[in-house]
């Protein structure tokens, strides 16, 4: 007991919560350690609060006794939360308000972080209550709405959310809401909430949208744009726009209309990680020309198709690279990687595009003859196979390969017979997943340790 406090915040970082939490029994003096001072950012206050749409008198009850025991502990509690978890389904506005009243101003005023999930709720009158309350959080910085399903009325009106200090915002796609926040930088959710910032963005430096149809001087100074489409216009106007560019994903894909669109990246001088799905243009040809971006080390060309070499071309700083590979591009695609690329740590290859194989189906077919030049590439460390077709024999007689690699992922491919025979090569870990189970990533959303 006689420690400094911060030996012991170093003590309790080594411990787990479940066992933190114990050690806040022990005394009075560290109770207040954990949960009166900055120690406490380790725990989140989560409430979680459920009624029926039609409840009986028994469960009406129930919701009530629940709902009046978390506003007899928030009344009751000296502890000083900077993480605010709410979820709420089929609350009334009523019931809202009275348990919002009791966390504000004594929860938060202290938070940093507020996530406010919302199921089957009657009005946006809870949103209208947050946009009043929100800008009389003073050390607010992280607002999350991830989850806000409203039955809107006909005559709704856009809400606007103001804070003179949130950085980070996550929004529920379908959320008709505008955000004024000038502190503002990092954004995920509906485009349309950015239209209407009257001050711009100056310290906006992450955007994840569906569309992009804001004006894009607004986002000079962005520098991580994931976006699901892309048009001709939109495309070309981020490349003269958005020169600050460090990193352009496009979940789905672009579509090109004219055959010079493509050049106007070169413009993104800045960027260093470019993926998209696939390119969709209108019955001509195009090339992809890379080789000037010489800060550009990620590429993920998705399930484009490139039936000639030339229409590709590449920075020799490319460390990691996803390239769709098919029966008649593969000799002179693999030639190209290993003669061009030999900075490459992390190749890629997608064979096709449909994990549900048909029966007969030949295509997708790994030439155990091409791959063998993989080992020029002497810095690679990860290669993976995706929707590929694999003969039993094919990793052997690698040794060079196989010896330098230390992970080999065999992803959703199909095995002639039995699955393929690997070489015994210590330090090498190797990844399968079958087609026939596709498992989604997953993402916390929040990485801090919780408290209930």
């Amino acid at each position: 007991d006689l420690l400094p406090e911060e030996v012991l915040c170093m003590i309790f970082d080594l411990l787990r919560l479940e066992y933190v939490k114990n050690a806040s029994l022990t005394c009075r003096r560290w109770n207040n350690i954990i949960f009166l001072g900055p120690y406490v950012k380790r725990f989140q206050f989560k409430i979680e609060l459920s009624n029926q749409r039609n409840p009986t008198e028994d469960q009406s009850m129930y919701f009530k006794r629940r709902m009046q025991n978390v506003v007899d502990y928030v009344n009751h509690t000296k502890r000083c939360y900077r993480q605010l978890s709410l979820t709420l389904e089929s609350i009334e506005p009523d019931y809202f308000q009275s348990i919002w009243e009791c966390l504000h101003p004594k929860v938060t005023e202290n938070i940093y972080s507020l996530k406010l999930s919302l199921y089957d709720v009657d009005s946006q009158d809870t949103i209208r209550l947050l946009a009043e309350t929100v800008p009389l959080m003073p050390n607010l910085r992280s607002l999350s709405i991830p989850r806000c399903y409203f039955r809107y009325p006909a005559d709704d009106q856009t809400i606007v959310l103001r804070s003179s200090s949130v950085q980070c915002v996550k929004l529920e796609e379908r959320m008709k809401i505008e955000i004024d926040m000038p502190e503002l930088e990092s954004y995920e959710g509906p485009p349309g909430a950015l239209r209407n910032q009257p001050l711009g963005f100056d310290k906006l430096k992450h955007v994840k949208v569906s569309e992009f149809y804001c004006n894009p001087c607004q986002f000079r100074n962005v520098e991580t744009l994931i976006v699901y489409n892309l048009t001709d216009a939109r495309f070309v106007e981020i490349c003269n726009t958005c020169t600050a560019l460090k990193e352009l994903r496009i979940w789905h894909r672009i579509d090109i209309a004219y055959p010079d669109t493509l050049k106007q990246i070169t413009k993104l001088s800045n960027l260093r990680r470019l993926s998209f799905r696939s390119i969709k243009r209108k019955g001509f040809d195009f090339c992809l020309d890379l080789s000037d971006l010489s800060q550009l080390e990620d590429v993920d060309l998705g399930e484009t198709v490139f039936h000639y070499v030339k229409q590709i071309r590449l920075p020799k700083t490319i460390r990691y690279l996803r390239v769709r590979v098919t029966d008649t591009n593969q000799n002179e695609l693999i030639q190209y990687i290993t003669g061009s690329l030999t900075q490459l740590k992390k190749l890629w290859l997608l064979y096709g595009v449909d994990p549900n194989w048909r029966r007969g189906n030949r295509n997708g077919s790994v030439d155990k003859n091409k791959i063998k030049a993989l080992h020029n590439l002497t810095q690679l460390k990860e290669l993976t196979f995706e929707v590929a077709r694999l003969y039993r024999w094919i990793f052997i007689d690698m040794d060079d390969l196989m010896h330098q690699l230390r992970v080999l992922r065999l992803w959703l491919c199909k095995h002639d017979g039995d699955g393929p025979v690997f070489p015994m090569v210590a330090n090498l870990t190797i990844e399968e997943q079958t087609p026939w189970i596709c498992e989604e990533d997953s993402c916390s959303e929040d990485s801090s340790e919780e408290y209930e």
